[in-house]
């Protein structure tokens, strides 16, 4: 499920409440992801990042868009979601060279928000 709902006043209210994002929790079918396209300004996106989180009981990833000023939120609540999370080095090892030189970027994005939100 793709939610992409800012403009330039914002996420809409509606489309930025916990029982939205508890709604759209419901919503998925048993292995389905939910993605949220937000406009990375503070502190409202943290905000928006940590409703995600609440309703997808934090099992979430957090992506900065390449272009924009974007932060895209993937969300799931199975354990295949989970493990593609935690088993990211070996998936990534085990990808043909050709696909981890075209990922490269993404890929590196993606490591640097694992260890932030170790962090955090």
């Amino acid at each position: 499920m793709l939610v992409d709902g800012f403009d330039y006043e914002g996420q809409p209210e509606r489309l930025a409440t916990p029982r939205f994002y508890a709604a759209c929790r419901a919503a998925l079918a048993p292995r389905g992801v939910l993605v949220v396209n937000l406009h990375a300004e503070e502190p409202a996106c943290s905000a928006l990042i940590d409703r995600i989180a609440d309703a997808f009981d934090g099992d979430v990833q957090v992506l900065a868009a390449e272009a924009g000023g974007n932060r895209v939120v993937f969300a799931g609540c199975c354990v295949e979601f989970r493990n593609c999370i935690g088993n990211f080095k070996a998936r990534w090892t085990a990808l043909p060279i050709a696909h981890r030189q075209t990922l490269r970027i993404s890929a590196s994005r993606f490591v640097r928000s694992r260890q932030w939100h170790a962090l955090a």
